[in-house]
């Protein structure tokens, strides 16, 4: 199995940025069935606010969905 690891020199201040594919043509199904994530960029003004941090820190990525009754995906057609 091959492992890629890959970085990004982000010169922004503090934000969360999240991201996701941009399969043509699949996009709309890949964000539904939650092929997305996150990742946070931290600068020295957010680092200066004592803000929880390490362990205390827990990153969120909230996205909506609809279910039918049986617990499958609710796609609109």
């Amino acid at each position: 199995m091959r492992k890629s690891v890959y970085e990004y020199d982000n010169q922004q201040s503090s934000r969360a940025l999240w991201y996701h594919d941009h399969a043509i043509g699949l996009t709309r199904l890949n964000i539904y069935a939650g092929l997305a994530g996150l990742y946070l960029i931290h600068d020295w003004h957010e680092q200066s606010l004592n803000l929880p941090s390490g362990k205390y820190e827990i990153p969120l990525l909230l996205q909506d969905r609809s279910f039918r009754e049986d617990g499958s995906s609710a796609y609109p057609e």
